[in-house]
């Protein structure tokens, strides 16, 4: 069984929601990079330079959601991730770590992006265990499936790398977590065309309650965030 949410008044899965409107593939051809959410400064990065994209405008890949599992110890992790049209993979096993403690498995969400940059198309992944990750896939996730009740064409959803309400570690007295935000600003089909209701939407933005805690902190880099300019499309 699935652990993806449903939508009041439209029952079933989500998995079973998309099933015959999109066509999955959860390969990628390329160089695909991963993005990282800072928890803390609330700021999105990408690549070994760690180049800042807070705010930036990405169009998510819905045939590329997956849906699984990471178990973290002694500093490797386990993954067991499936397409989200296929039933959640089992749950790893827990493991005792150099410490003695008991690890135990995450659920965890992934999804393929296009990051738009004046021309120049970069392909990023991101995949996460965190509270906070699948929260703003499933939320993704759920305006997806009620869209494709009538809609059978623009299911790709356009959306900003932003941040939600900020809330206190319930495991730490005055560390706040800032968790991650994936703002729907529009809808475009699998050729990149945007929907029509929603053109000069998506035009405005690219241009420019309390949540439990996470159980796997989003990637914390010490590396300075560069940040991004336009990239010319010359090769």
């Amino acid at each position: 069984m699935s652990n993806f949410p449903t939508i009041q008044g439209l029952g079933s899965s989500l998995q079973e929601a998309l099933k015959e409107r999109v066509k999955i593939n959860t390969s990628a051809a390329g160089n695909v990079q991963h993005i990282r959410y800072d928890s803390y400064s609330g700021e999105w990065s990408y690549g070994k330079d760690n180049e800042d994209i807070t705010g930036q405008t990405v169009t998510v890949i819905t045939k590329s959601f997956t849906h699984g599992w990471h178990r973290w110890a002694d500093r490797e992790v386990v993954k067991r991730m499936a397409s989200f049209v296929e039933d959640l993979p089992e749950k790893p096993e827990p493991v005792e770590d150099r410490k003695g403690k008991q690890q135990y498995a995450c659920e965890a969400r992934g999804l393929q992006c296009v990051l738009d940059d004046g021309g120049d198309s970069i392909q990023l992944s991101w995949e996460h265990s965190s509270d906070g990750c699948r929260r703003a896939i499933d939320h993704v996730l759920e305006m997806t499936k009620g869209r494709a009740q009538d809609e059978p064409r623009f299911l790709y959803a356009v959306c900003t790398l932003g941040t939600d309400k900020p809330y206190e570690n319930s495991y730490k007295d005055g560390e706040i977590i800032t968790p991650p935000k994936l703002e729907i600003i529009g809808w475009r089909d699998e050729d990149g065309v945007d929907a029509p209701d929603t053109i000069a939407k998506v035009a405005d933005k690219s241009g420019g309650g309390d949540e439990a805690p996470d159980e796997e902190s989003e990637d914390l880099d010490t590396a300075p965030r560069q940040k991004r300019g336009r990239r010319s499309s010359a090769t």
